[in-house]
């Protein structure tokens, strides 16, 4: 007679990687594909991570010229208004080319090197600006405000 009871994988505990996954809210990007001219996004800085970067077809890991992993920073932002640090309104922004180039000016424009937890400001898809040459895609362009910290001092 064949036994009815299901076989279950053997009891492991949870590690910190599992239970860091696990809690982390699951946010997607700040802008997609299908986003339109004109949108604009209003953000909160809740938290600035970083990733390897990677190659966009192959989506192999890219290098530096030592050999270490080449790092991009992505800030993860809330987006309704609110300082919460989960929800709906949980977006990431990863800081390339476009978006770090109207980040930059928007943070010497409000007296700081760089964006930090705590600031506030908007971030606008303007649209595609010349291609850099034939058969490549033409880059987006974005314009950025940015707020620092209250805390935080100019320089």
């Amino acid at each position: 007679m064949p036994s009815t009871a299901t076989t279950t994988k053997p009891h492991r505990p949870a590690t910190d990687g599992t239970m860091r996954y696990a809690f982390t809210p699951r946010t997607r990007a700040a802008f997609g594909r299908n986003s339109e001219p004109g949108t604009e996004i209003k953000f909160h800085i809740v938290a600035i991570e970083e990733e390897p970067d990677r190659d966009f077809h192959t989506k192999a890991p890219k290098f530096n010229e030592d050999g270490t992993p080449r790092m991009v920073p992505i800030l993860i932002i809330q987006t309704d208004g609110t300082t919460k640090p989960y929800g709906p309104g949980l977006r990431k922004m990863w800081v390339r080319s476009g978006i770090a180039d109207a980040l930059i000016g928007a943070c010497l424009d409000a007296g700081t090197r760089k964006p930090e937890v705590g600031g506030r400001g908007t971030i606008r898809y303007e649209g595609l600006g010349e291609p850099p040459a034939r058969n490549f895609a033409a880059p987006k362009l974005y314009s950025a405000t940015y707020e620092p910290p209250i805390d935080q001092e100019a320089c």
